[in-house]
């Protein structure tokens, strides 16, 4: 299938630096509603996983910016929201 062929998804967004767009993102409107919140961007690639292969930070965790340190929820948010892993 040629990229011509597919779908793109209803929301596109312009990332821009230094008042020149760097990128297009085409997305859901869920995506869309994060990205344009202003969120707080973090790498957290590094130790994300702990030594069961578990993620460290899950979904409706708080973020502390003065220690840059995560607190999880005490339910599982992704479970209780019906999410599914791909």
């Amino acid at each position: 299938m040629t990229t011509e062929n597919m779908e793109r998804p209803p929301v596109k967004l312009a990332y821009i630096i230094d008042n020149q767009v760097v990128d297009v993102l085409y997305t859901d409107d869920r995506l869309s509603s994060i990205m344009l919140s202003n969120p707080i961007i973090l790498d957290v690639s590094e130790g994300f996983y702990d030594e069961k292969n578990n993620p460290r930070i899950q979904v409706g965790a708080t973020y502390n910016p003065e220690s840059n340190t995560f607190t999880n929820p005490d339910i599982d948010v992704p479970q209780a929201l019906g999410y599914i892993e791909p």
